[in-house]
């Protein structure tokens, strides 16, 4: 998480400095303090797959959801060098809904395309292992997943 957090801190940095670069969209809707937070306080959890696991079952295996917007912070060589620390190179030739990932090669991989490829928390390789970021699911640690159909209709104008 010490690498979670320095990504964070020099983004925060950047946006607070009104950064010369471009602040891309994620970062305008995830404030890095409030990331910060998260990981600090404990809401926010980091753990590694098994080879061939997905995010989601390794998050809900200790009880927490899996968090996609985790991913854009990840998706870094010196995080996931953190996480595996027995990693010897960084790949970042591959792009998939399974990256960032490492590969039992002693590679870590990032996402080359990751705007294009987003990463998903059911991506899993046979060859991989993921870094996930779980948190507390929404209604507690017991809550289940579950999916809402929600229809924003107006019968009026269809109905006329």
């Amino acid at each position: 998480a010490d690498q979670v957090i320095k990504v964070l801190e020099e983004k925060e940095k950047k946006v607070r400095g009104g950064d010369k670069g471009q602040v891309n969209d994620w970062w305008s809707t995830h404030n890095p303090i409030a990331l910060m937070h998260d990981v600090q306080e404990g809401r926010t959890h980091f753990l590694t797959t098994r080879r061939a696991q997905s995010c989601f079952d390794a998050c809900a295996e200790v009880g927490l959801a899996c968090q996609r917007h985790w991913f854009d912070v990840l998706n870094l060589c010196g995080v996931l060098r953190e996480a595996f620390p027995e990693a010897k190179t960084c790949s970042g030739l591959y792009f998939g809904r399974d990256l960032p990932a490492y590969r039992e090669d002693q590679t870590v991989l990032t996402n080359k395309l990751p705007r294009t490829w987003a990463a998903s928390c059911g991506g899993k390789h046979e060859k991989t292992r993921r870094l996930c970021g779980c948190a507390v699911r929404k209604g507690g640690a017991s809550a289940r997943r579950t999916f809402h159909t929600v229809y924003n209709v107006q019968a009026s104008k269809y109905f006329e």
